[in-house]
């Protein structure tokens, strides 16, 4: 303990060691500060933390649990020359294998924009769309919600499209039944809406919901990637896995095999807000530390200044506690103190980072106090 106040009296100037109010007042302003930022920090990590969590588990408006992509080799730096329908056809004959979709991701921070507006008006009306391409079977592998009409068939590469809610009030119609049929002028092409999907989240959830266009595409290039939904089951899919690398070499010799699970491509569009959420937790757990370290050492110089006091209160009949309660009184104020003067700081920073967030938790009055109390 000795060596710890000689630590402290080194470490801080000498009018901190004296009983001047002048110090007195600076080493209450000392840890009031200190407490502040530690607070500050502590709810700052858990209402992103909370929000991380939030983006991550919010329904998308897809299925996005056992799903496997594997991107389109290239043609000419592969030598793929072999179709990818090929690819998807082989794996469909696998019973480990649920379904293969050829496709855009549903959910990513990429954006194909093409121009539509109905038919019959003039191009000045031309809306720009997100446009996802995507073969037959892509409604049904990520189970999006068809409302109206029927799914895409591969006869509609040059005839048919399919748009979500967003985009049918954008081009003005009331409901999916006046929608279904009509004919619009897409990418220059005279084509007709046969079939409305419901919104789902094309972007993060930082991002607005977009208005979706969905177009069949026989073209490898559009496409993109082959996903494929595996059994619920997760003790089958090393066995679907082998199976899909097998396909692979066979089809595809010369292109490497790499596959993801789609969760952990969603994951990722995350890493910055993951990144803050890392950076704030060690800044959290360094200013607790450091602020716990300058309390206790403030409260061990109180005591040994006040030995003296402690002695006769001991003589008297005081009790540890009350020895104890005398010694922190002081300081649990000041703590009480910075409570009040974090709680608005706090709610003020987190409604400021929510801002960028379009889809976000609500603060509620729980978030300030379960983090002080949690630890």
């Amino acid at each position: 303990m000795i060596n710890k106040v000689k630590l402290i009296e080194v470490m801080k100037i000498k009018s901190l060691s004296n009983n001047s109010n002048k110090g007195v007042y600076l080493r209450k302003g000392l840890i009031i500060f200190q407490f502040i930022i530690a607070q500050v920090f502590l709810i700052g990590t858990f209402v992103i933390t909370i929000q991380i969590k939030h983006m991550l588990k919010s329904d998308l408006g897809f299925t996005k649990d056992a799903i496997v992509t594997v991107s389109i080799p290239n043609r000419a730096a592969d030598k793929a020359t072999t179709d990818p329908f090929v690819f998807k056809q082989a794996l469909s004959k696998y019973p480990e294998i649920a379904r293969v979709s050829l496709g855009h991701f549903p959910m990513d921070n990429s954006y194909w924009g093409n121009r539509i507006r109905k038919y019959g008006e003039e191009e000045i009306k031309n809306r720009i769309m997100q446009y996802k391409y995507v073969d037959q079977d892509y409604i049904d592998l990520y189970d999006i919600k068809l409302l109206a009409g029927r799914k895409l068939m591969t006869s509609d590469t040059s005839s048919g499209i399919i748009i979500n809610q967003k985009a049918m009030t954008e081009l003005g119609y009331k409901n999916v039944d006046e929608a279904i049929g009509q004919s619009v002028i897409s990418r220059d092409k005279n084509v007709k809406i046969v079939g409305v999907i419901a919104n789902f989240h094309s972007k993060d959830l930082h991002q607005q919901l977009n208005p979706i266009v969905m177009e069949v595409s026989t073209n490898r290039g559009p496409l993109g990637h082959i996903n494929i939904r595996l059994d619920n089951d997760p003790k089958k899919w090393s066995t679907a896995l082998a199976i899909l690398e097998k396909e692979w070499k066979s089809i595809y010799p010369h292109a490497k095999f790499s596959y993801r699970f789609y969760d952990q491509e969603i994951k990722s569009l995350y890493e910055t807000d993951m990144r803050l959420s890392k950076i704030i937790n060690l800044a959290t757990a360094i200013t607790l530390l450091l602020s716990c370290l300058g309390l206790v050492g403030l409260v061990t110089i109180t005591t040994v200044q006040r030995t003296k006091e402690i002695g006769i209160r001991k003589v008297l009949g005081s009790t540890v506690t009350g020895i104890i309660g005398l010694l922190s009184k002081d300081y649990i104020k000041l703590i009480i103190v910075s409570i009040l003067v974090s709680t608005p700081i706090a709610w003020w920073a987190i409604h400021e980072w929510l801002q960028d967030i379009t889809f976000k938790i609500e603060i509620q009055w729980w978030l300030f106090l379960y983090p002080r109390y949690s630890r």
